[in-house]
């Protein structure tokens, strides 16, 4: 699904199923011909069949380095640790 890294080499999936902790996913709506092969939803499917932890954001008019996002990138990663740090410590 992924164009330039590791999770494109493994045959059609990649190596997505070997990733089974929670996971934090945000995309700019701008960047998907440069780094995906595949439409954001059908990625977005991909990912969440194969890790049910995971929480994906897709930013509207977004860039690849989340520029002009950065409060809401802060705010979505904070809320995901919190989640983390709630199921992992039980607290």
């Amino acid at each position: 699904m992924f164009k330039s890294t590791q999770m494109a080499k493994k045959g059609e999936g990649g190596y997505r199923h070997l990733i089974k902790v929670p996971l934090l996913w945000i995309l700019g709506d701008q960047v998907e011909k440069e780094y995906l092969f595949v439409p954001f939803q059908e990625a977005f499917d991909l990912v969440k069949k194969e890790n049910h932890q995971v929480e994906i954001h897709q930013l509207k008019k977004c860039d690849h380095g989340l520029n002009n996002h950065e409060a809401e990138t802060a705010s979505l990663i904070s809320n995901f640790l919190e989640k983390i740090k709630t199921i992992f410590l039980n607290i």
